[in-house]
């Protein structure tokens, strides 16, 4: 059997909710900014089967980076670049990223994944044990 990553999204007008799993069973939820039109720093990334892989970052420490050339995403190149999952818990508080989180909730009045960290570290756990190299994003 092939071991499938997914993230299937629900769009609203102030952010996007999504639920990670491997093979069907879920791992944790995400949150990203609104579908605009995919503009940089503003929209979350299109629809499609992203190439992941582990990025030591500045800001968000260990990281996995999203990678799709034909949709203009990438690492350093692209339209779209640096494009992480790493931890947040707003919409607000991301550039484009996915951030996971355990539980859905509020904070600030504004939707939110709440156990960022912690959800995170189970992520990069499942990734690594089993050797996923994909992610593949579609419309719930």
């Amino acid at each position: 059997m092939t071991t499938q990553l997914s993230l299937k999204r629900w769009y609203f007008p102030d952010w996007t909710l999504g639920e990670i799993s491997l093979n069907c069973d879920h791992i944790c939820y995400s949150i990203e900014r609104p579908w605009k039109q995919n503009a940089p720093f503003i929209s979350c990334v299109p629809e499609g089967r992203y190439a992941l892989g582990f990025t030591e970052s500045p800001k968000f420490g260990h990281s996995i980076y999203l990678a799709h050339p034909a949709l203009g995403v990438g690492l350093t190149d692209g339209l779209r670049t640096n494009i992480l999952l790493h931890a947040a818990n707003k919409s607000s508080e991301l550039q484009g990223c996915i951030a996971p989180g355990e539980k859905l909730g509020w904070l600030d009045g504004e939707m939110a994944v709440l156990t960022s960290r912690k959800a995170l570290k189970h992520l990069l756990e499942v990734i690594q044990e089993n050797q996923i190299n994909y992610l593949t994003i579609s419309k719930q």
